[in-house]
């Protein structure tokens, strides 16, 4: 573990981001070693399951990517993807009789200088 540590610190890394990259590494050797693609899939699979973020997945990604890195595992996994948000932006549909009022509006005057007036 405290060679992982200089790994990260030789990265340039503050201290409280290599502490998150501890606490996670933690978290993966409970139930993840040996690294692997497929673990690495099973994990992410299962906390998206649990409703858990993308980012707080994307931390785990991180991680995973540096400890790779570190060991000289696969590229698979040094390489492993990061999980995209997919938030669709809020649509509304005016209706018929929205539309005719809207394109009924006449344009406000807003300066002297308006091409409007």
């Amino acid at each position: 573990m405290e060679e992982f540590v200089l790994y990260l610190a030789r990265l340039d890394l503050r201290k409280t981001t290599i502490g998150h990259h501890l606490k996670n590494l933690k978290r993966l050797q409970r139930g993840t070693f040996p690294l692997t693609k497929l673990s690495v899939d099973r994990l992410i699979l299962g906390l998206k399951e649990r409703s858990l973020s993308s980012s707080y997945c994307n931390d785990i990604v991180c991680t995973v990517r540096h400890y790779a890195r570190y060991k000289h595992l696969p590229k698979s996994l040094q390489k492993y993807p990061m999980l995209r948000d997919h938030h669709s932006p809020e649509k509304a549909t005016l209706s018929s009789e929205e539309i005719s009022l809207f394109l009924g509006l006449k344009p406000v005057k807003t300066s002297l200088l308006s091409p409007f007036s």
